[in-house]
């Protein structure tokens, strides 16, 4: 008899093991469903734009005409290693750090 109580306990501790599993993993569920639509909404279109801007930066060259942000045009006339140098008037020119190129001109 006591036997057969024993071997019921053991079931019902496995079983209630296995419940109390899956019982955590249907809690975690919606916060890895959340990190997911994240991932695709926010985290890897901002990933695409960054790694296009930097293409783009790294693309520049001497003559380039290139849209600031913000608004002024001018044409890149010297690039050094951090800054463009960029003619915006005749005998007009200023240094800008080069991640605030917001577009090159076609």
């Amino acid at each position: 008899m006591f036997s057969i109580l024993q071997a019921a306990e053991t079931t019902t501790k496995a079983t209630t093991k296995a419940a109390g599993w899956q019982a955590t993993l249907m809690n975690l569920l919606p916060l890895i469903l959340i990190f997911v639509i994240f991932y695709f909404l926010l985290i890897r279109p901002q990933r695409k734009r960054q790694q296009s801007q930097a293409n783009m930066i790294a693309n520049i060259k001497s003559g380039d005409a290139v849209i600031l942000n913000s608004g002024i045009k001018g044409k890149v006339t010297n690039i050094k290693e951090t800054v463009f140098v960029i003619e915006i008037a005749n005998n007009t020119e200023i240094e800008v750090i080069k991640s605030h190129i917001a577009q090159v001109e076609k």
